[in-house]
């Protein structure tokens, strides 16, 4: 799914501050078989992750993204 997909993506690239969009999803469309709806899907999958709390964004909605803590 691309939530797990967002996750690996955050958790591979090991940015202290997060990671950027734009870093996550060149992550994703190298390691991962995408379809062309990629950009869609993406974006919703973050902002539903945000939503329920599994990652953050402390810059806003165009910044860098990390996991939550538990």
């Amino acid at each position: 799914s691309y939530k797990e997909m967002l996750t690996k993506a955050i958790t591979e690239l090991k940015e202290r501050n997060g990671s950027s969009r734009q870093a996550i999803k060149k992550f994703i469309q190298s390691n991962f078989k995408v379809k062309d709806n990629f950009d869609v899907q993406f974006n919703q999958a973050l902002r539903r992750g945000v939503e329920k709390g599994e990652f953050v964004q402390p810059k806003g909605p165009s910044g860098t993204v990390k996991l939550a803590k538990k």
